[in-house]
């Protein structure tokens, strides 16, 4: 099957996504309802089908690529590609912190499964994924 898009298009799905990010509803199909929770701009960027179909197609690698998990080159991050790496690329070009730094690590709460997800009893989100932060 045959999907195609545009970069205007992607750039919408993208916006759509960091919105959510900002306003968050239980569910996906939450934010084309409409009602005293409603996000109206979401209807106007992008029809709720189109967004999930964008969703459900968009990958980042190429599956067959993947090596099995015994394999000692298996990578966890494997379907994100070099995402991580063009954007840690990215952030250190744009910024070069100063002084008064600190380093500390952040739970970032979620119910998903994967297979660097942690429980810390000491953080207010006992369970997600551990990352650090550098903060100037």
């Amino acid at each position: 099957m045959a999907f195609q898009t545009s970069r205007v298009e992607l750039m919408a799905f993208f916006a759509i996504v960091i919105g959510m990010g900002l306003a968050k509803l239980p569910n996906i199909h939450d934010y084309w309802r409409s009602g005293i929770t409603s996000m109206p701009w979401f209807r106007t960027v992008m029809s709720r089908d189109r967004f999930t179909t964008i969703m459900r197609f968009l990958h980042l690698t190429d599956n067959s690529m993947q090596v099995s998990r015994e394999d000692p080159y298996y990578d966890k991050l494997f379907k994100l590609g070099n995402l991580h790496k063009i954007l840690n690329n990215r952030f250190s070009s744009l910024y070069s912190p100063q002084r008064s730094l600190s380093i500390d690590e952040q739970m970032i709460g979620t119910k998903c499964r994967v297979s660097f997800h942690q429980f810390m009893p000491k953080k207010p989100k006992k369970f997600g994924v551990k990352v650090w932060a550098l903060c100037e």
